[in-house]
C-alpha cells in the first residue's frame, strides 16, 4: 500500500527533517526487525527526501547533493531486503497452498534473519555517523536558502522528469518488460514527489488530479513488484535452502509460475494504464505551467 492519494505539499528543510526524525527514533525498531509495516515510513521519508535534494541541488551543492544521495540510496536498499521479504511473505501465507506454506515458511524466516543482521550492521557502521552528519548539514544549510530559489530548482527538475516521462512513453509497447517498466515506476515516483516541492498557491488547478494519476500508477507498479519480489525469493528458496529432488520443487514451481503469469497479465495492460495520467498531463498543459514556475 501507498500513502494517502493527495500528499501535502512539502520542501527541501521539512523533506530533510522527516528523514532525520524518523532514523532518530527509528533505528532501534529497524534493527530489532519489528515485523509491523516495517521501514515502510523510513523508506518514504528517504524517498522524498531524495527527490527533494535532487531538486535542490543546485542550491544545497554538487558535493553535498551527490553524498546524500548516494548515503540514503544505501540505506534504503539495506532496508527494502527486510521489507521486501515481509511482504512476499504476507502474500504468499494467503496464496499459497498450505502445505506448501508449512513448508517453505522458514525458508523465508532464514532469509529474513539474514537480511535483518546486515541491518544491524549498516546501522552501526561509521557510515550511519556520516549520513547523520551530512543530514544535520544540509537541514542547516536549506534554512539559509530563499524559497522562491527552491521553488524554481523544482519546477525545473519536475520538468526535466516531464520530458523523460514524455520521451519513454512516446512508444508504450516499448516498454512491456520487468525492467523497463521498473525505471519508469522510479521515474514517476521521483516526479510525484518532485511536485510536491511545488508551491500550493501556483498548482490548484492540476495538482490534485495530477498527483492521483501517479498514485494510481504507484499502486499498481506495486502490484507487479510485489509478484516480481515473490518469484525472486521463490528462486533463491528453490536454489539455495530445497534439496534436489525434494517433493517442495513441484508445488514450489507451479506456484511461482501462476504469480509470474499474474504479473505478466497486468503487465500487458500497462498503456491502457498509463493513459489517464498522459491524458491529464496534456489536458493541464503541464510542460507550459512548469515552464512559467521555472521563469516566475
Amino acid at each position: 500500500m501507498t500513502d494517502q492519494a493527495v500528499a501535502a505539499h512539502a520542501d527541501l528543510t521539512s523533506a530533510l527533517i522527516r528523514v532525520r526524525d524518523a532514523l532518530a527514533h527509528g533505528t532501534a525498531g529497524l534493527a530489532a526487525g519489528t515485523p509491523e509495516n516495517y521501514a515502510h515510513a523510513e523508506r518514504l521519508a528517504i524517498r522524498r527526501a531524495r527527490a527533494a535534494i535532487r531538486a535542490g541541488s543546485p542550491h544545497l551543492g554538487l558535493t553535498l547533493t551527490r553524498a546524500l544521495v548516494d548515503d540514503m540510496r544505501w540505506l534504503a536498499r539495506l532496508l527494502g531486503t527486510v521489507r521486501d521479504l515481509d511482504v512476499a511473505a504476507e502474500h504468499m501465507a494467503a496464496t499459497c497452498p498450505p502445505e506448501l506454506w508449512r513448508a517453505i515458511a522458514p525458508c523465508l524466516a532464514a532469509e529474513r534473519a539474514e537480511a535483518l543482521s546486515l541491518v544491524r550492521t549498516g546501522l552501526s557502521s561509521g557510515r550511519m555517523d556520516v549520513l547523520e552528519e551530512r543530514l544535520a548539514e544540509a537541514v542547516a544549510h536549506s534554512r539559509s536558502l530563499d524559497t522562491a530559489d527552491l521553488e524554481r530548482a523544482a519546477a525545473r527538475r519536475a520538468r526535466q522528469l516531464l520530458v523523460r516521462l514524455q520521451l519513454v512513453t512516446a512508444e508504450p509497447e516499448n516498454l512491456l518488460g520487468h525492467e523497463p517498466l521498473h525505471e519508469l515506476r522510479k521515474l514517476l515516483r521521483n516526479l510525484r514527489y518532485t511536485l510536491e516541492l511545488l508551491p500550493a498557491r501556483e498548482t490548484a488547478v492540476w495538482f490534485a488530479a495530477i498527483h492521483a494519476e501517479l498514485h494510481h500508477l504507484q499502486d499498481w507498479f506495486g502490484q507487479i513488484q510485489d509478484l516480481t519480489v515473490q518469484c525472486d525469493v521463490i528462486a533463491r528458496i528453490r536454489r539455495f535452502r530445497v534439496r534436489q529432488g525434494s517433493a517442495l520443487r513441484e508445488p514450489l514451481e507451479a506456484y511461482a509460475a501462476r504469480q509470474a503469469h499474474a504479473r505478466d497479465a497486468l503487465v500487458v495492460r500497462f498503456p491502457a494504464v498509463i493513459a489517464p495520467l498522459l491524458r491529464a498531463i496534456e489536458e493541464f498543459r503541464l510542460p507550459e505551467r512548469l515552464q512559467a514556475l521555472r521563469d516566475a
